[in-house]
């Protein structure tokens, strides 16, 4: 399942991102739980950790790894990566 981080959510966890300078960014974990693809933070933490996600086509390994706006989230689907 393909994923595309929209501006939306950054307009609604303003809060909770910080500004760099490539723009705002939420840890992935973060990102995850809040829409909604995980049911808690221990569950997305353990998501990336276990490296099931991948971030820009990247495999990801860590629960703190920046997601901006217009990344690309990648998820395991038992028919293959879609």
């Amino acid at each position: 399942m393909l994923l595309r981080v929209l501006p939306s959510y950054w307009a609604a966890m303003a809060d909770a991102g910080t500004v760099t300078v490539h723009g705002p960014s939420l840890r992935i974990d973060k990102f995850l739980w809040f829409a909604r693809l995980a049911k808690s933070r221990s569950v997305a933490q353990k998501m990336a950790e276990d490296g099931h996600i991948r971030l820009n086509g990247r495999r990801i390994d860590r629960s703190h790894s920046p997601v901006r706006a217009g990344d690309l989230i990648t998820f395991p689907h038992p028919s293959g990566v879609r």
